[in-house]
């Protein structure tokens, strides 16, 4: 028996990556000086390796940044209002397509 074919379902999306870096990525770097640092150091980055790992840093501060904000505000990304049975009519709904 094979896998079936992978399906995109932009409900179970856990963050909007777009949103994220254009949006929140800049906002965070005007008042956050550590985070401004990390998006000049990725952005003057020379080779692929070096602009992969200064991507991660500034990636990994910009998400940790997200999760603490939402989860102070009894957030989590917009998986944090997904029931058992919303995920359970989503996961049918993809299943039967």
């Amino acid at each position: 028996m094979s896998w079936p074919p992978p399906v995109v379902v932009p409900e179970l999306d856990e963050y909007d990556i777009a949103g994220l870096i254009e949006r929140v990525a800049p906002a965070l770097a005007r008042r956050d000086h550590e985070f401004a640092e990390l998006v000049d150091s990725y952005r003057s980055s020379a080779g692929e390796r070096e602009r992969g790992v200064r991507f991660q840093r500034m990636f990994e501060a910009l998400l940790t940044h997200w999760q603490t904000r939402t989860a102070g505000r009894g957030g989590g990304g917009r998986l944090a209002g997904l029931s058992r049975a919303r995920a359970r009519r989503i996961a049918g709904d993809h299943r039967s397509a």
